[in-house]
């Protein structure tokens, strides 16, 4: 299976904006998101149509609802 925790770019900025990293700088991100776009997205939705499991988790919850929400997706 395909994990895809998903979150929406605003949300995504603020928490990446927030870690300190030197390449965490709104210019690299937005790069990155253009990226998800055109590269990843596509290789999801293609994973999807091949009968590939995604299992697509809300990322706007807190790191314990995640998890808790992912264990369930997976039957644990």
């Amino acid at each position: 299976a395909v994990i895809h925790i998903k979150t929406s770019e605003e949300l995504a900025l603020g928490r990446l904006l927030v870690r300190g990293r030197q390449d965490d700088n709104k210019k690299a991100i937005t790069a990155r998101f253009i990226e998800y776009e055109q590269k990843i997205k596509p290789i999801i939705e293609e994973f999807e149509n091949n009968s590939i499991r995604v299992i697509s988790v809300n990322g706007e919850q807190t790191i314990n609802e995640v998890q808790a929400e992912l264990l369930s997706l997976l039957g644990k």
